[in-house]
């Protein structure tokens, strides 16, 4: 009987496919269990060693300085710390293209392009957490932290509703585009000093603005990827949001760290 056989075997099929269909929800749901805070548990790791590395470097190259002080070996000593931030800021560089290529291949694990790249960030930063006070450093981190924490809160509840904000951000760089015309304009001609002033803080102001709108958007694209589900390569899909994120949160140290420079040496 074909006609029968034939309509029993696509009855099979379908079963097959409702059981497959059912077995990567399944799937999907298992990977999106603790998504959010296995993206966010390695991120603080990644802050973890970026601290350590450049409190380490700043301590070396602190200690080298005041050992040389009053001669000749200092200047070296200073070359050596710029020249070790720069090498570190080339590999973070590169790692940042690197990376995000490599994760969406998918044939690979970026853990040590992630490690890698935290390290180097660490050595980058080691030359501004030596030329900065403690007191400085240590209250940008609880800032930025506190900062942070509330942006991560707005991305996860807003459930996937502020696609407009990439509109915002292009309209906020091409402000900082216009405003940086000008403010060059007057560094060249040297004239109207306070303009000047006015106008590059006001460039900063939007600019730390520009860096918290762009974390709350990709906060919310890792929420929206975390009740989706995965259902390949989860960990390298940890890896990548972790990255994205870590690089929001560095963005924004480095800013509010600026920030509370200036405020200190008007003091």
């Amino acid at each position: 009987m074909p006609t029968f056989n034939s309509l029993n075997n696509q009855v099979v099929e379908e079963g097959n496919s409702i059981l497959e269909d059912k077995k990567v929800e399944a799937q999907k749901k298992i990977s999106s269990v603790g998504f959010i805070p296995k993206v966010f548990g390695v991120m603080f790791l990644g802050l973890l060693v970026t601290l350590i590395v450049s409190t380490i470097l700043a301590i070396v190259f602190n200690a080298l300085m005041v050992k040389t002080e009053g001669t000749a070996d200092q200047a070296n000593v200073v070359t050596a710390a710029i020249i070790t931030s720069l090498v570190c800021g080339i590999g973070a560089f590169v790692l940042s293209i690197v990376a995000p290529i490599v994760a969406s291949r998918g044939k690979h694990n970026i853990l040590v392009p992630y490690v890698l790249y935290v390290t180097f960030m660490g050595g980058l930063l080691s030359l501004l957490f030596l030329i900065v006070d403690v007191a400085v450093i240590v209250e940008s981190i609880g800032i930025t932290t506190l900062v942070f924490g509330l942006i991560s809160l707005i991305g996860i509840l807003s459930k996937g509703k502020i696609k407009g904000l990439l509109l915002t951000v292009i309209g906020l760089f091409l402000g900082i585009a216009i405003l940086s015309l000008v403010n060059l304009i007057l560094t060249v001609t040297g004239v109207y000093e306070e303009a000047y002033v006015a106008i590059n803080w006001f460039i900063s102001y939007i600019f730390f603005g520009i860096l918290i709108l762009v974390s709350i958007y990709d906060v919310n694209r890792i929420a929206v990827i975390g009740r989706n589900g995965i259902t390949h390569n989860s960990d390298n899909m940890v890896l990548y949001c972790a990255l994205v994120i870590y690089t929001d949160f560095i963005s924004i140290l480095v800013r509010v760290i600026i920030f509370l420079s200036r405020f200190a040496s008007k003091k």
